[in-house]
Formats: structure tokens, C-alpha cells, sequence
């Protein structure tokens, strides 16, 4: 096989834009934060400074130029762009990819990372959120614009919220630079676990791009966790430091600040095998790691990282993707400034990052008939612990569902409500577990009408409805609602096979509400 091709994180947040001046002070982009960061322990690699005082902006077709052709001189394969789609269809610091669009002079190829998450202020209740820039909330006084603490919500919608997306991302997944595997172009999911839509959402997407001549999405979601559904996926991607951090031990320094070792990272990386759920397995790098320009002193830093050792490092991590007979190798990042990950140079490095980069690719490049293991020969958990990791993702993922139903509740929206907006009058359950016994009890005294429980046991105790398994011929209803998490796209498969009905998980009816 040939050497795997660099792919690396782009964060396009260096220009100014409304939202941000309005959020954290006129002016603000990545640069503010970045120009913010002071040393909080000795020997502390703060502040981190461009090149020659290299502040740029992003709108400058000079600047995604001089990166395009400093990315190509040091075998950087291709930019991952962070693509941002909010609820009805809102983006945000998008300019810089749509301009890639029209310069398309510039040879940078590129894709996308859907960063799914909503965008909060900390000290907001509701949980994955995302937060910017947590030490510049006391310079602005507009907190009572966002008494929720939601600055940009991160819904999904129903079939026309995701063709209007779509059609939205045609042009790039068309543009020639587009990165593609087996004619289908790359789109990588942060959070795909949180796209509570993503069956019904890839079902109608590979429809349409089916329809453009290429052979459908090529998906990759991010893990972080140990265990977490690869449906829907054609790949998974580990992202490190991230993953690295609930396994290895850090020191708390004054006030919070974490600090774990570069060196003990990157051997986390290394010396495991890391394939999960019998998917192809992606694995994500990093350079260094620091978020105290954007976190203070709540932020991480990876202490002691140094050239010398990344290139050890890397060394090893690109024959491991080779061994895992990998296309890509993804590294955090090219330019996430604000949280110590960038490949750019800096007046600390110059361009040793990068040099080390071009010398182990050159190296690889070098070598005939690469060869690479069987990968159904290296699974990284028994059946035993993956029921473990499964079992305790699903226990998280159920304290975040229910605590997003308290939120509802909180507000006084209600699931009744969402129902019967959508005509939705006769319904079935799936699963008379806990969720769906919290379900019974909120719908019983409402307009919604409880037809049956769907249960794999017909021994239900407790319930004051009819029980049937998917053996009987159900009763038609307006929908069914799945209250099992974690399982929704196999279980709506299995009941398919019995009946036409339509199917809607607990969880998108929470969180579309």
C-alpha cells in the first residue's frame, strides 16, 4: 500500500464575524485568545507566537494560499475543515471554505468535520455543550441576550432541515480538491452518537448524492470514549489527546489546571491497538495540546512536548496506520492556536514541526510494498469488556437524555405537544423500560393516545396497555416511539420488517422539542 496521506484539523476561526464581537468583545477571533495566554508554571510554553508575529486573517486569499503551498512542501495530504450547521439551517464561520470555493486556483485539498455541538457559555446548564473562550464571558456584559446560556443551538430538524443541508454541501463535495474515498466524499462527525437523526438523515443524503454520480458518504465518526455505536459509520476516527486523557494520570497544579505529560500521551497512542466495533479504524495524533488561552486556569496543557519526540513519535503512529492498512493519518491540528495544537511555525519551532513531517513521510515513501496486518486479527476488547464499555455508554448517554427531559420540563414544553404539532394522535411504545415507563406516565393524562407497548417480553407487569411483541401483527398507529437508547437504528430495522409504520426514537423527540 502507499504511505497514508496527513490529514490534518482546520480551524477557521481567524477573522472577525458578528456573533463573536457580540459574544466576547469587538474584534474578537482566535488571535484575541491566543495573544491572552500567560505562563502559569514555570517553564509554561505561553505565550505561543506566530512566525515573524504572523497573525492573519482568514478572508485573505494570500493567506489560504501561502498555507496551501506550505502544507504541499511538507506532505500535508489534505485540511479537515470544522463545518458548522446549527438548528434551521444557522452557520458560522464559514466564509473561508466558501471562498475556497471561488479561488480554485488554491490547491488545498479539503473536507469537512461536522462539529456538532452546541455553543453554550459555561456557566449554562445544559450539557455537551461547547464553549469558546471561557476567561473572556467577564469582558462582556450581555448575558441577559442568553438567559439559557445557548449561543447557537445544534438541532438536526426533520427531512427538509437536512436537504437543505445537503444541498448546501454539494458544491464542496463536487469541487475537484474534495477529498473522496471509493467515490464517495469524506464527512467526518464529531459527535456522532449526539445525531440522534443519523440513520434517517444518511438514508436520505446517500439518496440525493446518488443521484450526483458519486457512490455515497464516505462517514467517519470521532471516538473518544471506549465504547461507542459505529452504525450508520463506515469508519471510525480515535482522537487523541482526548481519548488518552480518561487512561492516563495528570498532576493538578494551583486552581484546577491540569497537566499531563507529553511523552505519556503519545504512548497511550502507541502502544495499544485501538480497533473498535469491527469498523475501520482511524487513528488522530496530536502536536501538543494547551487550552489555557481559551479555559485559563480550568484549561489542560500537555507538558514537556518538543519536536525531537513528536518526531519519535510520529515515527511509530505512521507505521501503525500502515499496520492497520489506513489511507489517512489525521493529526490534531494545523492551526488550533488556542488550544496548543498547530502545525504552522511559531517563533519557539520555526518549522520543525513541519520538517519532521516531510522527512518520516519521505522516509515511508521510500519503502516498497508497504505492508499492513489483518485487522479482524487485533480487535482491541473482548466480547466481555465490550459489554462493559457499551453498557456504561449507555447508562451516560441515558443521564444526559434524562437530563435534557428535567430541562423540558423546566421550560414547560412538553413530548405531547411535539406529538400532536405533528398529528402524531395514536402511538405505540417500544420498550417498557425505565424510559419508556417515564414516557407512559407523562403521556397518560394528555390527548396522545397510548395504543400498545411493543416488548420483547409479553410478561410486562405494571403497564395498563395492551403488551405485543413484534411477532403479533401490530395495530396501526401514527408512529412508534423507541425508547431503548443506544439501539434505535437496529431496532427500527427490526420492526421494518413486520410493519410500514413510521418510527421516531425518545431521544430526537427530547431533544426536537
Amino acid at each position: 500500500m502507499k504511505t497514508p496521506a496527513v490529514l490534518v484539523r482546520y480551524l477557521p476561526q481567524f477573522h472577525q464575524i458578528p456573533e463573536n464581537d457580540r459574544w466576547w468583545g469587538k474584534g474578537f477571533t482566535e488571535w484575541t485568545a491566543v495573544k491572552g495566554g500567560g505562563k502559569l508554571f514555570e517553564g509554561h510554553n505561553q505565550p505561543r507566537i506566530p512566525l515573524d508575529e504572523n497573525y492573519y486573517n482568514l478572508l485573505d486569499r494570500e493567506t489560504m494560499d501561502w498555507q496551501a503551498k506550505l502544507a504541499k512542501k511538507y506532505h500535508i495530504g489534505g485540511f479537515c475543515f470544522y463545518h458548522y450547521w446549527f438548528k434551521d439551517g444557522k452557520k458560522i464561520l464559514e466564509k473561508p471554505a466558501e471562498n475556497l470555493l471561488i479561488w480554485k486556483d488554491i490547491d488545498m485539498p479539503f473536507c469537512f468535520t461536522w462539529a456538532n455541538d452546541t455553543w453554550a457559555r459555561t456557566w449554562s446548564k445544559i450539557s455537551q455543550k461547547n464553549t469558546w473562550a471561557d476567561t473572556f464571558e467577564k469582558n462582556v456584559d450581555n448575558k441577559s441576550n442568553y438567559s439559557s446560556g445557548i449561543l447557537l443551538e445544534q438541532k438536526y430538524g426533520d427531512k427538509k432541515n437536512w436537504i437543505d443541508h445537503f444541498y448546501y454541501l454539494l458544491p464542496f463535495f463536487k469541487d475537484k480538491r474534495y477529498i473522496k474515498k471509493d467515490n464517495k466524499p469524506i464527512l467526518i462527525l464529531y459527535k456522532p452518537a449526539f445525531i440522534y437523526c443519523l440513520s434517517d438523515m444518511m438514508t436520505c443524503w446517500n439518496e440525493l448524492i446518488r443521484k450526483e454520480g458519486f457512490d455515497g458518504i464516505y462517514l467517519i465518526g470521532e471516538i473518544w470514549e471506549p465504547y461507542i455505536s459505529a452504525d450508520n459509520l463506515d469508519a471510525v476516527l480515535i482522537r487523541f489527546p482526548d481519548a488518552a486523557f480518561e487512561n492516563i494520570s495528570s498532576s493538578t497544579k494551583k486552581n484546577g489546571l491540569k497537566v499531563y505529560q507529553y511523552n505519556d500521551c503519545w504512548k497511550f497512542i502507541l502502544n495499544k491497538n485501538h480497533f473498535l466495533n469491527n469498523k475501520k479504524t482511524y487513528l488522530c495524533g496530536m502536536v501538543d495540546y494547551d487550552t489555557t488561552p481559551r479555559r485559563g486556569c480550568k484549561g489542560i496543557v500537555l507538558a514537556n512536548s518538543n519536536v525531537k519526540d513528536f518526531g519519535k513519535f510520529f515515527d511509530v503512529f505512521v507505521k501503525k496506520n500502515i499496520d492497520y492498512g489506513n489511507d489517512y493519518v489525521f493529526l490534531n491540528a494545523w492551526n488550533e492556536w488556542g488550544e496548543g495544537m498547530y502545525l504552522e511555525p511559531d517563533t519557539n519551532n520555526k518549522y520543525g514541526y513541519l520538517e519532521v513531517i516531510k522527512k518520516i513521510i519521505d522516509k515511508y515513501n521510500d519503502m516498497p510494498d508497504l505492508k499492513y496486518m489483518e485487522k479482524g486479527a487485533n480487535h482491541c476488547f473482548s466480547n466481555e469488556k465490550e459489554k462493559i464499555y457499551r453498557d456504561l455508554y449507555i447508562s451516560k448517554k441515558n443521564s444526559y437524555i434524562l437530563n435534557q427531559w428535567l430541562i423540558l420540563k423546566e421550560e414547560k414544553k412538553s413530548i405531547a405537544k411535539y406529538l400532536l404539532q405533528r398529528k402524531y394522535y395514536n402511538i405505540a411504545i417500544y420498550g417498557s423500560g425505565i424510559m419508556g415507563n417515564h414516557l407512559i406516565q407523562e403521556l397518560s393524562e394528555t390527548p396522545v393516545n397510548i395504543k400498545y407497548i411493543v416488548d420483547r417480553s409479553s410478561e410486562v407487569l405494571n403497564v395498563a396497555y395492551p403488551i405485543y411483541s413484534l411477532q403479533y401483527e401490530l395495530p396501526r398507529v401514527d408512529i412508534i416511539i423507541v425508547t431503548i437508547n443506544g439501539q434505535y437504528d437496529s431496532i427500527k430495522r427490526e420492526i421494518e420488517k413486520y410493519v410500514s409504520f413510521p418510527t421516531i426514537s425518545l431521544e430526537e423527540i427530547i431533544f426536537e422539542s
